[in-house]
């Protein structure tokens, strides 16, 4: 049972869309995999296949094993291609072969979670809220540069700039990993304080690229580093970064470096402190959850076969 499960007592709900339809009303997260297939079946495919991608079931769960470890092969493979020696001619349709197999099972994939969004309660039954949704846009993402390379001609310099996003595939496992799902809901939680951060952190890239153009603009030292304010942004995002490429500043320059490295270490660090604080109080709520739930069981509403039983955690 994962962390949200544990939590917020939900998962992957079905809800029949017949209003003469009798309603049974289950907490799906208090249903044991054989009552959630029994209830899936009857009430349509799109609820079996909804349950399928939720990952509940033996197959589910091999299916996310299976595409992890292809997502997995199709980076590796994209990242070899890169290589000289494997741009060969003898090695092209080893490549070609692997990047079509990669993209049929995510064709395949994508077009069975757009069948499967209407029953299924995380996207709220709706065929668009997947679509829109980020998992949504990155299945999407995944597998149209492939299909869009067949619409541009042969050998056009646009093709390669389309294969780049090929390495967006990375984004699709972040569904099968907690960690990810615990890094979004921090970043969820302090949504309001991480963009905050972020305007400041803006408007101070953009103050201090303008004092530099006009304190370094005549500095033949720079090399044309702060000729205008393009050079400036550019420059000064690489400097914020901590990479001073340029260091031959005028004496006011000089000062004024002084306390944008003041300021910027200020700023720049509170996301930093935001993420640790949140992922800190984050074990400390599924801690304090655990302990709750110490020396409990949890039963399906229907055949009462036990879902869950919390081994009681003992201090030393």
């Amino acid at each position: 049972m994962s962390y949200q499960q544990e939590s917020e007592l939900h998962s992957y709900g079905y809800d029949s869309k017949d209003p003469h339809e009798e309603k049974i009303d289950h907490d799906p997260s208090k249903l044991c995999v054989p009552c959630k297939e029994t209830m899936a079946a009857a009430q349509g495919t799109g609820a079996m296949v909804a349950l399928f991608f939720s990952g509940e079931t033996w197959a589910g769960i091999v299916f996310d094993y299976f595409i992890t470890a292809v997502i997995c092969m199709n980076i590796v493979f994209f990242i070899i291609r890169t290589e000289p020696y494997f741009q060969q001619a003898e090695y092209v349709p080893f490549f070609q072969y692997a990047e079509s197999v990669a993209i049929f099972i995510f064709t395949c994939e994508y077009i069975g979670r757009l069948y499967a969004a209407r029953s299924t309660k995380q996207f709220d039954y709706s065929l668009k809220n997947y679509f829109v949704s980020f998992y949504g846009i990155v299945d999407f993402v995944a597998i149209a540069p492939y299909y869009l390379t067949f619409l541009l001609p042969a050998g056009a310099t646009s093709t390669t700039f389309v294969r780049v996003f090929r390495v967006f595939r990375v984004f699709k496992s972040e569904r099968y990993l907690e960690s990810f799902q615990m890094f979004c809901e921090v970043i969820k939680r302090n949504k309001a304080l991480l963009s905050s951060t972020c305007f400041a952190a803006f408007g101070i890239w953009i103050i201090f690229s303008c004092i530099f153009y006009l304190t370094e603009s005549d500095n033949p030292l720079m090399h044309g580093a702060f000729d205008n304010m393009p050079n400036a942004l550019f420059y000064m995002a690489i400097i914020m970064g901590g990479e001073w490429i340029r260091v031959d500043f005028t004496l006011q320059g000089r000062i004024i470096g002084v306390f944008m490295c003041l300021i910027g270490i200020a700023v720049y660090s509170i996301p930093v402190s935001i993420l640790s604080a949140g992922f800190e109080q984050l074990a400390t709520e599924r801690a304090a959850i655990r302990a709750k739930l110490a020396g409990s069981q949890v039963h399906c509403d229907v055949c009462g076969r036990i879902l869950k039983h919390y081994k009681i955690q003992y201090e030393e």
